[in-house]
């Protein structure tokens, strides 16, 4: 194959798409050499790595799991084009959908740290399936109607997670009668400035920072936080 290309070297959306890459870690705690091959020997069975998601998958086949896939179905995500076919293959569209879940029952929490807790709780049965679903449809529908362009970075995974989990907040939680167009109009101007940022950073602060928090290490808590307080705000007007 040809050289490796040096960060410097990437283009814009490349370098995006380097800092955005999950690194999945193993604590495999005091086990041995010899019980450490073990472990890679059978995770890399398959002639591919196992992603957490993955690993989770063969472990829950249940009914929290089989109500994140339901959602991860509907036609929003294929109409926004959220995912591409290798991401939907490697469970990515389930994964995103297992945490908007499990933060919506919850709060914001760091990576997948709280997938599994609740995988593992509502695996035989998910009574809450139906008001989960129902209040999801009703966000969906609700981002679907802002009306934002097919070229809108809302479309991005740290983006629509974040939207979609304030919008369940500010609805369904704090029963706030928001507006699609003027919420729409808000967001689409907002998500413009982010993608100017780096020109005006010490200008648009605001844009800065949900900026930084959407580029990298989009999937840690505090990260999560950072993004989820300024749209919070901007549906709030």
């Amino acid at each position: 194959g040809g050289q490796i290309p040096s960060y410097a070297d990437l283009s814009e959306h490349a370098k995006e798409k380097f800092l955005q890459y999950d690194v999945a870690v193993r604590d495999l705690g005091t086990l041995h050499d010899k019980e450490i091959r073990s472990v890679f020997e059978r995770i890399n069975s398959t002639g591919n790595s196992l992603s957490a998601i993955e690993l989770h998958n063969s472990r829950f086949d249940g009914e929290f799991k089989s109500t994140a896939e339901q959602i991860a179905e509907e036609e929003f995500f294929a109409k926004h084009r959220v995912f591409t076919a290798n991401e939907i293959r490697s469970m990515e569209d389930t994964r995103l959908v297992l945490g908007y879940v499990t933060t919506v029952m919850s709060t914001y929490f760091h990576r997948d740290s709280e997938i599994e807790t609740f995988l593992e709780m509502y695996n035989q049965d998910f009574p809450h399936a139906g008001k989960v679903k129902a209040e999801t449809e009703r966000a969906l529908d609700f981002v679907d109607e802002c009306g934002f362009q097919p070229s809108s970075r809302v479309w991005k995974h740290a983006d629509v997670f974040t939207l979609l989990v304030e919008t369940h907040r500010a609805v369904e939680k704090d029963g706030i009668q928001l507006n699609t167009k003027e919420v729409g109009q808000r967001l689409t101007d907002f998500y413009l400035r982010v993608n100017s940022s780096d020109h005006n950073s010490q200008v648009d602060k605001e844009a800065a920072a949900y900026q930084k928090a959407a580029l990298q290490a989009t999937n840690d808590r505090s990260n999560r936080q950072t993004r989820g307080k300024i749209v919070a705000d901007l549906l709030r007007g």
